[in-house]
């Protein structure tokens, strides 16, 4: 946390799959409010979405978003960081990303691409004193959150929309598990994370309706 005069400042990463996305309005005003509420918001989008057309009030989280390709010098330095000072956790970590996500294809290839990077995210969010992770949306977004955590040690929780649960919910109960905490946006959704989860964590998913 950050020191304002007499207050700390939590600063919370938010990690999306694109970013800035005119069809997630409902991440960009989430983090407005946040931030209203005196938290510091750092995005770190798996993806930058190209886009001519985007709200105005997403170009300051674009300015200082935490972009990352795919693979970089930065990006291997902080897998080998943790390869060499963490091994069990790292591996681990890769393990079960690999073994829950089996027989899904998307999923399988999708955790191998954001990986690399997602352990740079660690990397970064433990020298930047984050104090919390919530990710949009119960696919990349969570493993990536879920990776940040088994490394760095920053609790995270995640929101699950719509067809991110109802597409593919291969790794969910390890999402969950290691969660703080689950948001769902309507009590179907809710039930349906309990039911994959053999009736666990109730007192953890939390229902939280999008407005309009």
């Amino acid at each position: 946390m950050e020191r304002q005069g007499n207050q700390t400042r939590l600063k919370v990463a938010y990690i999306m799959s694109r970013f800035p996305k005119l069809t997630e309005t409902f991440i960009l005003y989430e983090m407005l409010a946040m931030e209203k509420e005196g938290v510091q918001i750092e995005v770190y989008p798996l993806l930058k979405e190209h886009t001519e057309v985007m709200h105005p009030e997403a170009v300051p989280f674009v300015e200082v978003a935490h972009f990352q390709p795919f693979i970089s010098l930065s990006i291997m330095r902080a897998n080998l960081h943790f390869l060499w000072r963490k091994p069990r956790a790292y591996l681990r970590t890769l393990w079960t990303l690999l073994r829950a996500n089996w027989g899904s294809f998307r999923f399988f290839i999708g955790v191998l691409g954001v990986f690399p990077k997602s352990v740079l995210f660690a990397y970064q969010m433990r020298a930047e004193n984050i104090n919390h992770v919530h990710a949009h949306f119960a696919s990349h977004p969570a493993a990536a959150g879920f990776i940040i955590h088994r490394l760095a040690g920053i609790p995270y929780s995640f929101t699950a929309h719509g067809s991110d649960l109802h597409r593919d919910r291969h790794m969910l109960y390890e999402k969950v598990t290691d969660a703080a905490f689950v948001v769902a946006i309507s009590n179907y959704n809710k039930e349906m994370i309990i039911s994959e989860c053999q009736g666990n964590y109730r007192d953890k998913v939390k229902v939280i309706h999008c407005g309009v």
